[in-house]
């Protein structure tokens, strides 16, 4: 049953981009919202289809990361794709979280859902 909703996620996402609708959405996470993404990307299950996608939010992050811990920034602006950020959201879902990490998993999940909202797609 998930494997099939991800596939229709991921292709019907496809179809949006071979429209050319796929739009920017752009998410500010502090430093360490970015750690945590980072790190619970690291310890889901993958199909081999999704190791793509994967790859690319994941790169995406870490770049940003980087920039971001290397000055003294506290926030960073993520630049994701309409389909990228659904990606995204649909991947850290199926984290297995510590309780302490709740606070950080919320506000990641809420600020990934209203850039969405808010970009319309």
């Amino acid at each position: 049953m998930v494997k099939k909703i991800i596939i229709t996620v991921l292709c019907a996402s496809l179809i949006g981009i071979a429209e050319g609708k796929d739009s920017k959405v752009k998410i500010s996470f502090t430093t360490d919202e970015l750690a945590f993404s980072i790190n619970i990307l690291n310890s889901i299950d993958l199909l081999g289809e999704e190791v793509m996608p994967f790859m690319d939010i994941k790169n995406l992050l870490l770049g940003v990361y980087k920039d971001v811990s290397s000055g003294k920034k506290k926030n960073a602006d993520v630049e994701f794709t309409a389909v990228s950020a659904k990606n995204f959201l649909l991947f850290i879902q199926r984290a297995k979280l510590k309780g302490a990490e709740a606070i950080l998993f919320n506000d990641v999940t809420n600020k990934t859902v209203e850039a969405i909202k808010k970009s319309g797609n």
